[in-house]
């Protein structure tokens, strides 16, 4: 079995299937998505649509939260304080893709299968092998115990610390050019949306695997 995690998408629908084509997986290998399937990109959608069927027919399959996402389910559930950081963000590109994809205007357009999916999505996954999680954690806190705030937007403090938290911990949420692997931490955001590339890491394998975005995905 391998166990793979793919770092944050961002509505580039083509680059994922770029990926999963790559990766070529079997049943039973565990793919791990670290979050952030939506905003920014073109295809915000698209990308919700392609993972439901991804795990429908890999059972296996992890799918975390990401900032992104609960940005989204706030303003979806009329927490309208969130409204402006979800459009600087890039929320308006995803209402866009809700609304050609399915009709409809505003969060109207957003089908309730796709609500019910984000809103199950948990915020960490532990395996044998390394803690995953969309942020990261505070250090000196055990990853389960640990906020869901930080879990999806914890910056600096996870990022600066050399820290152990017993098991390796898989992330996104801070794009870089290239991933980074340490003793302690392996961030694999490499800012896909932002015209570099998407990023799988193997870590079974500790392996890593690229896909340049799509020109599909391109915004302009």
């Amino acid at each position: 079995m391998r166990e793979i995690a793919i770092g944050d998408i961002h509505g580039c629908v083509h680059t994922l299937r770029q990926m999963l084509e790559l990766l070529c997986p079997e049943p039973k290998d565990r793919i791990i998505f670290l979050g952030d399937y939506v905003d920014r990109g073109p295809f915000s959608a698209e990308v919700i649509e392609e993972l439901l069927s991804f795990g429908m027919m890999f059972p296996k399959t992890v799918f975390l939260k990401g900032n992104h996402e609960d940005m989204m389910l706030r303003c979806i559930s009329g927490e309208e304080e969130w409204v402006d950081s979800f459009v600087l963000n890039g929320g308006l590109q995803t209402i866009e893709s809700y609304k050609h994809l399915f009709g409809g205007e505003g969060f109207d357009a957003v089908p309730e299968k796709h609500v019910s999916f984000l809103r199950t999505l948990p915020t960490f996954h532990e395996s044998e092998l390394a803690y995953y999680v969309h942020a990261g954690f505070c250090p000196g806190l055990d990853p389960g115990k640990d906020t869901d705030e930080n879990r999806l937007w914890i910056r600096d403090p996870f990022l600066r610390a050399e820290h152990d938290f017993g098991k390796l911990v898989v992330h996104g949420h801070t794009p870089k050019k290239e991933p980074f692997r340490g003793l302690y931490r392996a961030g694999i955001d490499t800012g896909c949306v932002f015209g570099n590339k998407l990023t799988a890491y193997i870590v079974t394998e500790d392996k890593f695997v690229f896909v340049p975005i799509s020109e599909l995905d391109r915004t302009p």
